[in-house]
C-alpha cells in the first residue's frame, strides 16, 4: 500500500477552493496524526505499506501486521521532531 498526499495543481477546482478559503487542507503534522490513526487500526497481514513519495512529509515503511510497532515508532519521531520532510510537488 503506497500513501500519497494531497497534491494541490494550479487551474484546479480544488486549487482555487484553496486560495479563496473554502477548503483548508491539514498541516503536516496533521496528515502524519491521520497517518498514524490509519495504521494504528489497520489490519492487513502481510501488506507492504510505504510513504516514501516526494508528496508525503515523512518516509514510513513496515509490513502490517508485525511491523506495526515500528511503523508508529517512525510516525512518532516525525512528529516529535517537527521538521518534516520538504515536498517537492507543492504549488501552494
Amino acid at each position: 500500500m503506497g500513501e500519497m498526499t494531497l497534491n494541490l495543481i494550479p487551474g484546479t477546482a480544488l486549487y482555487q477552493k484553496v486560495q479563496s478559503g473554502e477548503f483548508k487542507p491539514l498541516s503536516p503534522r496533521e496528515i502524519l496524526e491521520e497517518t498514524k490513526v490509519l495504521i494504528e487500526h489497520m489490519d492487513a497481514e502481510g501488506c507492504v505499506f510505504r510513504s516514501n513519495h516526494v508528496s508525503n512529509y515523512a518516509d514510513i515503511r513496515g509490513t502490517f501486521n508485525e511491523g506495526r510497532a515500528d511503523m508508529l515508532a517512525q510516525l512518532d519521531a516525525a512528529i516529535a521532531r517537527g521538521n518534516f520532510k520538504e515536498r517537492h510537488d507543492n504549488h501552494m
